[in-house]
């Protein structure tokens, strides 16, 4: 049995804390062999499980509280209570992956319990005297000396000495590693501010200036998301040490059901269950589209709920992946190897995201930006057409003006170059009637016929000056296609029998992509392969992909208790 266990505290208006707990029978109490432990719980829930997610209940004595009457056993459906021991028990349905779920509210009535105890007499000298004794020592020590030390300096240095208990004895555990730091390890004051009361967020933004709520508060106001507690989620002095929490119900308490708080916002938002083909929504991919032509206004993020083969890439670039990743029709110039992916995507050092490909790092070695072969070393600036207009025309009005180049150029016999335009060797006119020529051919050949036509998307204006006639628009990559989710390509790259390209092919098709407006990212049903909830396999929980801080959100700063 796969048991979802809700723990809220006090009457159940304060926190909650989901465990989850399997077996076939689970012990409930206060005993040391119990598999979760209700302090005062004096006669042991024993909980198994029926069909459609009924809870069987019993003890050992008719200790359960039914409808008015004590049973030992009792069956309980979802919506369904009994009481035990000051604790009420109501069943309520789990989520996927959890055969049912078990509410835990109130606590042990201790004052019943000291009665019962009182009422049996204690005997002169007994154990029990000596247990009180030494309860009462404890209380004096543990407690009220400690206790005492808060606001009175003289108590604080005796209990400052080596065997003096003080407030330390207080902790329920170990500081997480991050938050063993100098003026917080050594002074408990720096987070409980005010004693017996509860750590204010406003403690946590001191330090935490620039975290962010789930989201804008001021469009979910409806959810009072600051109404949650820092230390709700962020529990410290716990064992074992995990001050983030990472378990599915953070996300899909509410995630689960959308449509109950739909009327606080209109935000597109589906129901998520778990990461599974009926618990989870197609992924939404994130893509730079031009805005107006040409990207004429610019560019707009446009997120899209749709398979990757039903869109396109509008990046403006021309790009054959097919091409390059054949040996037999592409090698690096020097030795001569295959092109892999590596080539040119190479990993950020967070292991999420890639270095930017750029034409000096990543192409320019086979594709040269030279254009006459007359100079070879000479090249065309790239990124800026005018720049490149005006260093064709400044290079050839050189050349046709200078006699020295100028009769140079007439008798000289260059090699072809594979992909370049042979230039007029010689021209009759002036020199800059020659130069202006010459730059208008080269620059219809680079903008019409292949150069930078190759690469890139460019018009033709029909204007009477070569400046002002090809225009070519402009490129903008996405970098992020899920730009709402986090995803290590680190780990990803170090698959049990696979290396180099066959592990980015298994969710990139580049190899046989011929074109660069196909989308080449994985949809859900591939990272289903490995990491579906129903199937067991390898486990991802939703903050493994998503994080709960989010970048849109308000600052905390801002909206908490300060």
């Amino acid at each position: 049995m796969q048991l979802l266990l809700r723990r809220r505290s006090g009457d159940g208006q304060g926190e909650t804390l989901d465990h989850e707990l399997s077996g076939k029978t689970l012990r409930l109490g206060a005993s040391a062999r119990a598999d979760f432990q209700l302090p005062g719980l004096q006669k042991e829930v024993r909980v198994s499980a029926g069909r459609n997610a009924i809870l069987r209940l019993s003890c050992r004595t008719a200790a359960l509280q039914r409808d008015g009457a004590l049973v030992k056993t009792t069956t309980l459906a979802p919506g369904e209570a009994v009481d035990a021991g000051g604790y009420r028990f109501r069943a309520f349905a789990a989520p996927t992956g959890f055969d049912a779920g078990l509410e835990i509210t109130g606590d042990a009535n201790y004052i019943s319990v000291l009665t019962a105890e009182v009422q049996r007499g204690i005997r002169p000298w007994s154990t029990r005297r000596f247990s009180w004794l030494a309860a009462g020592l404890i209380l004096a020590l543990f407690l009220i000396l400690p206790f005492l030390a808060i606001d009175n300096p003289a108590v604080a240095r005796f209990t400052s000495l080596p065997g003096i208990p003080d407030d330390r004895h207080w902790s329920s555990g170990e500081l997480s590693s991050v938050h063993r730091a100098a003026g917080v390890a050594e002074d408990c004051s720096a987070c409980h501010q005010k004693p017996f009361e509860m750590v204010r967020d406003g403690v946590c933004t001191d330090c935490h200036q620039r975290i962010r709520e789930h989201a804008d508060v001021h469009e979910f106001a409806g959810l009072d998301l600051p109404g949650e507690r820092c230390a709700g989620c962020h529990r410290e002095h716990n064992e074992p040490a995990r001050l983030v929490r990472q378990d599915n119900p953070l996300c899909t308490d509410c995630h689960a059901s959308p449509d109950a708080w739909r009327d606080v916002s209109d935000t597109e938002l589906l129901a998520v269950h778990a990461f599974s083909a009926d618990g989870h929504p197609e992924f939404r991919l994130s893509r730079w589209v031009p805005d107006g032509d040409g990207a004429a206004h610019g560019w707009r993020l446009q997120r899209t709920r749709a398979a990757p083969a039903t869109l396109t890439d509008e990046s403006q670039l021309k790009f054959n992946h097919e091409v390059h990743l054949d040996r037999d029709k592409v090698q690096t110039p020097n030795s001569r190897e295959a092109l892999a992916c590596a080539s040119c995507h190479v990993p950020k050092d967070s292991g999420e995201h890639f270095e930017p490909v750029r034409m000096d790092t990543h192409c320019r070695d086979c594709h040269s930006l030279n254009f006459d072969p007359f100079d070879p070393q000479v090249e065309l600036p790239h990124g800026n057409t005018r720049a490149a207009f005006e260093a064709l025309e400044a290079h050839f009005i050189r050349e046709f003006t200078d006699p020295e180049l100028r009769a140079e150029r007439s008798v000289q016999k260059p090699r072809r170059l594979p992909g370049k335009r042979m230039g007029e060797a010689s021209c009759e006119g002036s020199g800059l009637d020659c130069g202006l020529r010459e730059a208008a051919s080269e620059a219809r050949y680079q903008f019409a016929e292949t150069g930078c036509v190759t690469c890139h998307e460019v018009s033709d204006t029909g204007a009477d000056t070569p400046i002002d006639r090809w225009f070519v628009h402009p490129v903008k990559l996405t970098v992020d296609w899920y730009s709402q989710s986090r995803f290590s390509h680190q780990s990803h790259l170090n698959l049990a029998g696979r290396s180099g390209d066959a592990i980015c092919l298994d969710c990139h098709a580049a190899d046989t992509s011929q074109k660069a407006t196909d989308v080449l990212m994985p949809a859900k049903d591939n990272c289903l392969g490995c990491h579906d909830a129903n199937r067991q396999s390898v486990a991802v929980d939703c903050v493994g992909c998503h994080q709960f801080h989010r970048p849109e959100g308000t600052p905390s700063v801002e909206v908490r208790d300060l």
